[in-house]
């Protein structure tokens, strides 16, 4: 889900299935607003991890996911 306002998109938490997962369409998903919001906003938040070690076990996956999208990190 995402919800915008002010310029900002704010991106939620999506859960899919099994299969969903094996075919990473959370980065189809995420490419897909991208492109619906391009041009359109000064930027997307895509939300942090779980907690504020970005080493941790718990956020490790959700923390490479969302480094495939950009280099810079911000508070969220």
């Amino acid at each position: 889900m995402v919800r915008a306002g002010g310029g900002v998109a704010q991106g939620h938490l999506v859960a899919m299935n099994s299969r969903a997962y094996e075919l990473h369409a959370g980065y189809a998903l995420k490419l897909a607003i991208m492109q619906y919001f391009k041009g359109r906003l000064r930027w997307l938040n895509l939300g942090g991890i779980p907690g504020s070690d970005h080493g941790n076990q718990a956020g490790a996956g959700l923390a490479a996911f969302k480094r495939g999208w950009t280099n810079d990190v911000r508070t969220a």
